[in-house]
This record gives C-alpha cells, structure tokens and sequence, in this order.
C-alpha cells in the first residue's frame, strides 16, 4: 500500500507525514523541491507496525473482501486520513479559541465582582473567606505535623542504616592521624592532661557531625521537604480552583498575593531552594552540643587518665572504637527529638502566613467599602457588554462544536415538540448523538442577545457538573438569508442542543398528581433545591423555576432546565418568571430584589403544587396560609407544610436560604424513610402521638376514622383513653411520660 501527499513547495506535506504516523522525523529534507511525499506500507506484526487503524484489513483477508467491501474500506481510511488532516489543522485555532474562551470568562467574572452588592453582603464575603482561611490553614497545620513527624522517623532510619558506616569511616579517620596540636602536645609530652575544650575532641566531634549531617539529616531532609513542597503545591492548586469558583472577590485576591508564594516549605528557614545549610546547623547543634561533647571530653580525659600513649595499638583502637560509638548512642538519642526543634518553626510560618491572609482579606475589605459608587458604574458600564461577549463566546464554542463533528451540521427536524414566549423546540440529531432536542428562538431579530445569554449561563452552569440538570451538549450557529426592506441581511441564528427527555414535570401531574405519594414529592423538590443551592454556591440566580422548567427521563428523575431567566449575583433589577409572582416583583418593587430569596419562593410554590391533591391546579396567585393548611393533612406531614410557608413569606428576608431548605427536606426525607407503618392499615407511615399517654401508633387517616367512629378511643398500645393527638414526624421512637418506649 501507498499513501501519498501532494501539494504546494513546503506546504508542511512532511511535516504532517511526521505528525500522523507517529514514527519521528524519518523522511529526509532539504533535499529540493519536493512537490509529493509517497509512503509506501509492508505488512508486518500489530507490534512493529508504523501505524495503526489507517487501512484497518488483514493481508490474509484483503483480497477475500468484494470490490464494493474494498472501496468502501478505503473510503474509511481516507475519510480518517482527511480528519486527522482538519484536527491537526485546527489544533491552532482550537487553542486561540481557548484563550479567548478564558478571557470572556474573566469578563463575566468582572461583571459579578462590579455587581451592585450591599455593605451586608461585602460583610458576607468577607466572613466566608475568613472561614475558609481557617478551614485551609487547618489542612495546612496537619501536613506540617505529619512532616514534622515524618523527618524524625526518617532520620532515625536513615541513622540505623548509616550507623555501622559511619562508625567504620570514623575509625579509619582516626587511624590516619587527627593532626591537632593538642594531638601533637601528646605525642611529645606523655603526662599531658586534655583540658575540657580540648581540640581533639572538637576534631572528634567534626567528624562525627559532618558525617551525620552528609549521610542522615541532609539526604532526610532533602527528599521530605520536597515531597511536601509537591504536595503543598497541588493542594494550593487544587484550592485556587475551589477559590476562584466561589466568585468571592475577596478570597481572591488574598488567596493570590499571600498564598500562592508560600508554598515553598525550603523557605522556613530563610534559605533558598535546597540551601539547608541553617536548619542542619541548628539540628547538628541541638544534637551535638552538650552530651555527645560532654561524652567526648569525658572520655579523652579517661583515656589521658588511664595512659592510653602506654597502651598498646590494639587497647587504643579498641578504646577509639568504644568512644566512637557512645557518641553515636548520643547522637541517636538526640536525634528522636528533631521533630520538637522543627515543629516550633514550621508552627510560627504558617501562623505567619494565616495572619496575612486575613491582614488583605480586612484590607480588601475596607477598600471596597471605600469605593463603592465606582465599582457600582463599572457594574453598569460591564453589562452594556455582556450580549456581545456572550456572542463572541457561542460562536466560538459552535465553531469547536462543528469541528468535532468534522464540519457536519446536525439534523434539525420540523416537527415541533413545544414552545415557549421565546423559543421553539425540535427534536434533533448530531453525529451519534440521536436522541437531541434543539432550541431555536422565535424571533431573533427582536431579541438578539437572548439566545446568546441563555446559551452562556447554560453552558457556565454545565460546566459545573451539578446533578439532576439538563446539561448543554453542543450549539450550532447558522447563516440565514431574511429580506428585510427589499434587501438581503445576512442572519446568524444560534441552535442550542440539549439531550431528549420523555416529559416535563407539569405533564407528569397532571396524570399522577391524585396518587403521588409523599416521599416521592420530598425526592422530587429535593433534587431541584440541590440544583438551586449549587447555583447559588457560586453566585448564580435562575429565577424561573417551574414545573415546566422541570423535565422527566425515562427513569423519572427530575432535571432543572432553562436558564434563560439566569443571571449572575444574586442581586437584580429585572423583573422576569412565571406566575404567580412573588411579593417583591410588584409593580412598586424598588430599584433591586434579592434573586437568591427569589428562587427560595419558587421552591415554596414547587412544594404546593406537587403535593398530593384530588386534581392538579395551575397557580395564577401567590398561595396563602389557609391555601397551605388546606393541604390533605393525612398526607402532608406538618413539617413539610410549615417549611412551604417559611419559604413563600412575604418578606423575602424572613424566608430560608435554599441550603437550609436542603436541610430541611433531607430531614423530612429521612423521617419519611424510616417512617414506621400504621398498626391498624400497615400501610401508612404513623403521624400522630396519642395524648396524654404520648404513644405513636397510627397514620392521620386510620386515627381520623376512630375518633369519628367513637370519641373515647383507647391507645392500641396501652389501652388508655386518648383526649387529643399531636403529629409528630420522628419516626425513631416513641415517647410517654418524656421516657423512650420500644414500639
């Protein structure tokens, strides 16, 4: 077989060659005009094969293959081979759109650190980056510790291993001749008597220290110090991404001057790069200074005292031998409490550093306090913008989509699958991707930005990767020709493509809203708020949610969709949703509404709608108490309908944030969980407490029809006439007379 590139002088027909065989530079070059590369092909075994899948046919079973099966194989091979061409073509522009995808992103960013905050909210970031420099510098303490511990368990390791060497140089030094002049004096005066700072036995000490720092500390230290300094570094690579997700300028900029230049723990003690040169004079000292000199003093002077110039060579090796080795029993001793001279040092940087981080976190603070009416016509002047940065960005994200696909457009079908105020769905196909639906707006030329923020939310709230929300898979843009005026302007219209689900939640209600049953309405408004809660984790508002907004697979999951209404900060001006409105969208709203309080009102309203009713009813108004108390109580556990009220107060600072709202529904998911059955139907979870007696042994409906059948019921359990009941939605235990009772 043959492959062959033609093309234009240095048109880069080598260099592709290279590229797409993966063999290295094997063609020769320089060698003239060269107007086509011609690569000719052997067969040989899958190991030492030059490339793979091109051709993709066995020689034993090509020419088995009908000419169609041929043709058609080589048409895959060539159809690849154009491919890998455009991918390796395009592999510049793929980057630059990557970079300018970067930079629009830091514009939106912008966009939320000019929004129009109040001093509470300042006051709220400046809390939550307080709390995460502790939560931070709290991971950053246990490494510290752990590393602490490590060098003393190292270096103790590292000594057993080097003892019986160290020992054995230390001999052989001592057998070539310490020439001191205190060593001199004794040759030449045998009743010399070694003073206390003898100079031998700092020799003697010289010899031990250095071979100790060589061979145990340094090595020791080396090797631990920049394993953690890896570890540091990714776990401050790890949190920039975490801080830069959290939106809190704040965190931001305090997280980028103090913490992303302390990471090098070589740095702890004021030295550069692997320069230890301090810490081991610090260590060799705290190990060597008093006993192991002590020793060495005490035993010169016993060997001065004992005549060792009268012994013999062996007596004198033998004792040499013996000092040698008590002072490394010594140094091993000391050694064990390395960690004690480290921790303090280590302890007092990151104290240093924690300091400073919350000294700029205040600084940033006060300075934003102080130029509030700037940032406020930034905030302005920033979102005049965001319509074209976010065309810009769905162009370019349509354009990487269309490369994906190799060029291909996807398959739009006419048929309608609904409609909105201002989109149009389809079904729709791309690649393998078949099961797609394509949003299309009604009226571009109307509302020409709205698609393209839309489409930019989605795919900002995508990438975030939250569960049980409709993700955005692909956009496509298209050129359309409109007569406008007798003549021909040239439209771009954006597709957004998303996956197919069977239904959305309205449509599900009205059918089983007469059946569903109470732990499944938990499930359903739980998953949503998680989804809500997630959003707001990062500063984003969605401001529609409805059960239309609300879609349904196969499996009956629920997924949050449409982010048309999305927007960044929580607080807003425009007035946008679904009815019923909340209170503060009213005609006299003031000049901004809180988005977060916004989407918390919804999920009240969510929590009505489905819960358990003969009928299915479409809101138009704000519910009311006795709305909520209407609600079938033998159903709908009180906890569940004081949590609807808390929620659509119509003050919005009265009402739960939506990670309280998780909290709550998580508790009454759980209590419906393990929720008991009634003692007289089996079936229904008990929810009522019979008093006085405090026992709980039957669902609101079974109690309901007792008491109606004989005002003087009796308790199951303990026989005793009841005078009234309370609900009571633990289902863990029962209680009398304030004691735990075993059901």
């Amino acid at each position: 077989m043959q492959l062959v590139v033609c093309g234009y002088n240095s048109a880069g027909k080598t260099s592709f060659l290279h590229s797409f065989l993966k063999y290295g530079a094997f063609l020769p070059t320089g060698d003239g005009a060269v107007t086509g590369r011609i690569v000719k092909f052997s067969y040989a075994s899958p190991d030492e094969r030059l490339s793979k899948n091109i051709w993709n046919v066995q020689r034993t079973t090509f020419y088995q293959h009908s000419r169609a099966t041929q043709q058609a194989t080589q048409q895959g091979a060539i159809d690849r081979i154009i491919q890998f061409a455009a991918e390796h073509d395009l592999q510049g522009t793929k980057y630059v759109s990557k970079i300018m995808l970067d930079a629009i992103d830091a514009f939106f960013d912008f966009v939320l650190v000019t929004n129009r905050r109040s001093p509470v909210e300042w006051d709220r970031l400046r809390e939550q980056a307080l709390n995460w420099s502790d939560e931070f510098f709290h991971q950053y303490r246990a490494k510290i510790d752990t590393m602490a511990k490590d060098i003393e368990v190292h270096v103790l390791q590292k000594f057993h291993e080097r003892r019986d060497r160290m020992e054995e140089n230390a001999f052989i030094t001592y057998k070539k001749g310490w020439y001191t002049p205190a060593k001199f004096l004794m040759k030449m005066c045998p009743n010399y008597s070694i003073p206390e700072h003898d100079e031998l036995a700092n020799e003697r000490k010289r010899i031990i220290y250095s071979a100790v720092e060589e061979e145990v500390v340094r090595p020791v230290l080396k090797q631990i110090i920049s394993k953690m300094n890896i570890e540091m570094k990714q776990l401050t690579i790890e949190q920039s991404t975490v801080v830069l997700s959290t939106k809190n300028e704040l965190l931001c900029a305090a997280f980028h001057e103090v913490l992303t230049n302390s990471v090098d723990l070589s740095k702890l003690f004021t030295v550069c790069s692997y320069n230890f040169d301090r810490i081991f004079t610090e260590i060799m000292c705290f190990v060597l200074s008093s006993v192991l000199f002590a020793r060495l003093v005490a035993l010169r002077v016993q060997f001065s005292l004992l005549g060792i110039h009268h012994d013999n060579e062996i007596r004198k090796e033998q004792n040499q031998k013996n000092a040698i080795r008590h002072c490394l029993v010594d140094v091993e001793d000391h050694l064990s409490n390395i960690s004690e001279l480290m921790e303090p040092k280590l302890r007092k940087w990151l104290d240093d550093n924690r300091k400073q981080f919350k000294l700029k976190v205040d600084t940033y603070h006060n300075i934003v306090q102080k130029t509030k009416q700037r940032r406020e016509k930034a905030y302005k002047l920033s979102r005049t913008f965001s319509g074209r940065f976010a065309r810009i960005e769905c162009r370019l994200v349509a354009n990487l989509d269309l490369a994906k696909h190799h060029g291909t457009e996807p398959m739009i079908g006419s048929e309608s699958l609904g409609q909105g105020g201002f989109f149009i769905v389809h079904p729709a196909s791309w690649g393998v991707n078949q099961q797609l639906v394509a949003k299309i707006p009604r009226d571009p030329v109307t509302y020409p930005d709205m698609v393209y923020l839309e489409a930019h939310f989605h795919r900002t709230i995508t990438r975030l990767r939250i569960e049980h929300m409709v993700p955005l898979r692909y956009l496509f843009e298209k050129e359309e020709q409109q007569a406008q005026a007798a003549a021909s302007v040239e439209q771009k219209q954006l597709f957004i493509l998303l996956p197919r689900y069977r239904t959305n939640l309205r449509t599900y209600l009205v059918t089983n809203i007469c059946n569903i049953s109470i732990d499944r309405v938990v499930q359903i408004v739980l998953d949503i708020a998680r989804v809500i809660a997630h959003m707001h984790s990062y500063e984003l508002v969605h401001r529609d949610v409805k059960t239309l907004n609300i879609l349904l697979d196969d499996h009956e999951q629920v997924y949050l969709a449409d982010f048309g209404t999305c927007q960044h900060g929580t607080e807003n001006v425009t007035v946008i949703g679904s009815r019923p409105f909340a209170p503060e969208l009213s005609s006299d709203h003031q000049f901004s509404y809180d988005g977060a309080a916004l989407d918390v009102y919804s999920l009240g309203i969510l929590m009505y709608v489905v819960t358990p009713k003969r009928t299915y009813v479409e809101l138009t108004r704000p519910i009311t108490e006795t709305d909520v108390n209407s609600l079938d109580q033998t159903l709908v556990p009180d906890s569940f309908r004081q949590l609807i009220l808390r929620c659509v107060d119509v003050d919005p600072k009265k009402r739960l944030t939506v990670s309280q709202v998780v909290q709550e529904l998580e508790n009454i998911a759980n209590q419906v969980a393990n929720s008991r059955p009634c003692l007289v139907c089996l079936d229904q979870p008990r929810y009522r407490r019979c008093l006085p007696c405090g026992h709980k042994t039957m669902c609101n409906t079974c109690l309901t029809q007792r008491q109606q059948t004989n005002p003087m019921s009796e308790c199951i359990l303990c026989r005793k006439v009841f005078t009234s009941t309370q609900e009571d939605a633990n289902m863990h235990t029962i209680e009398a007379s304030g004691t735990k009772l075993a059901e």
